[in-house]
C-alpha cells in the first residue's frame, strides 16, 4: 500500500512539473495577441502576390514561414522556426531579435521597433560583438557568451 502511495505521489509530482514547465514555442496567434496588447494598431501586411513575401530559403534551417508586420508605419519580419535553437542560430548571423521560436528581422538598429519587440515579446537580441563573441541582450540584462 505504501509503495502504491509513493508511486502515485511520484507520478503526480512529475505531471505537475511537466505542466509548469515553460512552453518553448509561440504560435502565430499567441504572438499577434501579445503584439496588439502593446500596439492595438499592429498590422500584418499581406504579400502583394504569391511570389512575394518571406522566402524561407533566405532564413536557414528550420524556417517554417514568415510574415511582415508594421508597427507605427515601420516594417519588420517575423520568421517562425521549428525550434527556438534554430531561430537563435540564424539570429547570430544577422544580429537579430528572437522570441522563443521566432526570429524578428529588421528591428535591430531601429529604436522604435527595438523598444516594441522588447516590451511586447520580451525579445532578446543575439549579436556578434566586435571581438567575435556572441552577445545576448534583453530589456533587463546583457550577457556575453564565448563562441
Amino acid at each position: 500500500m505504501i509503495r502504491f502511495f509513493k508511486l502515485s505521489l511520484l507520478i503526480s509530482l512529475l505531471l505537475f512539473l511537466i505542466s509548469c514547465s515553460e512552453k518553448k514555442v509561440y504560435d502565430k496567434a499567441e504572438l499577434y495577441t501579445m503584439g496588439v496588447k502593446v500596439d492595438p494598431k499592429l498590422e500584418i501586411v499581406l504579400p502583394k502576390d504569391i511570389a512575394s513575401g518571406v522566402n524561407c530559403a533566405d532564413y536557414g534551417q528550420g524556417c517554417l514561414r514568415g510574415f511582415e508586420v508594421k508597427h507605427r508605419e515601420l516594417s519588420m519580419f517575423f520568421i517562425e522556426y521549428d525550434t527556438s535553437e534554430n531561430a537563435e542560430n540564424f539570429a547570430k548571423t544577422i544580429n537579430g531579435y528572437t522570441a522563443r521560436n521566432w526570429l524578428i528581422d529588421d528591428a535591430f538598429g531601429e529604436p522604435i521597433l527595438e523598444e516594441f519587440v522588447q516590451k511586447a515579446f520580451n525579445a532578446k537580441l543575439i549579436l556578434i560583438n566586435g571581438s567575435g563573441k556572441i552577445q545576448v541582450q534583453n530589456s533587463e540584462s546583457k550577457q556575453i557568451i564565448s563562441n
